[in-house]
């Protein structure tokens, strides 16, 4: 077999980047990791990862950080723009390059609201949302691409959490540390889809190292899915702090109405 050659992830300053590429480096695989923004870089200069700046809205720079690589993990996400034509940008630099694999982060979000066991077959729709609806159109250049037979793989994680997480951990520790946080009675009953962050970069690993792989989406999700006020308990639990009070759930509800969240016990619960 071949040597391999580096593998750049795009967007190494943001959470699953940044893991992607810190993981990699210490499993002793050549990666190159690519920030947009110079600060974003600060965890990763803690080791002596590769760093260049690459802007997923330029071919040139994507060129630039794709030299001598052979394989990509597109991590980058953000506007509209940087999701879609980002994505786009990066499947034409690495066709150009014909590089070995294409790993796509992308979301469950693309599924809508749909509920139940949902594997890989079942039909994206966004309801109108623009996070979904942004996925799925970055989805479909993936497709495009893998039809000419660019080996492209898609991977679609639920909720992603774990260390450098903001949302769905650094944010919900603070909450439980203030003491004002609790369990939601019924309304905290909900299926949390949680997936830790390593098990997410396994599956890129595997995206990566699986020669057949390409042409190919999977969902990504933990072993265990429990409720949202399971999750909030444990959290409590693993922070030692004392124990969480019912909360009336109420007028989070009618919130959640007016803000229309994606996620309706997670997201507007943070605010």
């Amino acid at each position: 077999m071949a040597k391999r050659r580096k593998t750049l992830v795009t967007g190494a300053g943001g959470f699953i980047g940044g893991w992607t590429a810190e993981s990699l480096q210490l499993a002793d695989i050549p990666v190159r990791a690519g920030v947009r923004r110079w600060n974003s870089a600060v965890r990763l200069a803690r080791r002596a990862t590769e760093i260049v700046s690459c802007d997923v809205l330029s071919r040139e720079s994507l060129r630039t950080a794709l030299s001598g690589c052979d394989a990509v993990v597109h991590c980058a996400a953000g506007s509209e723009q940087v999701t879609v034509e980002g994505t786009r940008n990066v499947l034409a630099a690495a066709s150009e390059m014909q590089l070995r694999k294409i790993v796509h982060l992308s979301s469950v979000a693309v599924y809508g609201k749909a509920a139940g066991s949902i594997d890989e077959a079942h039909e994206r729709q966004s309801r109108g949302n623009a996070y979904a609806k942004h996925k799925i159109a970055a989805e479909q250049a993936c497709d495009e691409y893998a039809k000419r037979g660019v080996p492209v793989v898609v991977l679609r994680p639920s909720i992603v959490y774990g260390p450098f997480s903001n949302v769905w951990t650094v944010s919900f520790a603070r909450r439980l540390a203030s003491n004002k946080w609790g369990t939601f009675g019924r309304y905290g009953e909900g299926k949390c889809n949680l997936v830790y962050v390593t098990d997410v970069v396994q599956a890129i690993y595997r995206a990566l190292t699986t020669e057949n792989a390409g042409g190919q989406a999977y969902n990504i999700n933990g072993r265990e899915i429990i409720t949202w006020n399971d999750y909030f308990l444990r959290f409590n639990d693993a922070l030692e702090l004392p124990p969480l009070r019912s909360i009336d759930a109420g007028p989070i509800l009618v919130k959640a109405k007016l803000l229309s969240p994606i996620r309706e016990i997670g997201r507007f619960a943070l605010s």
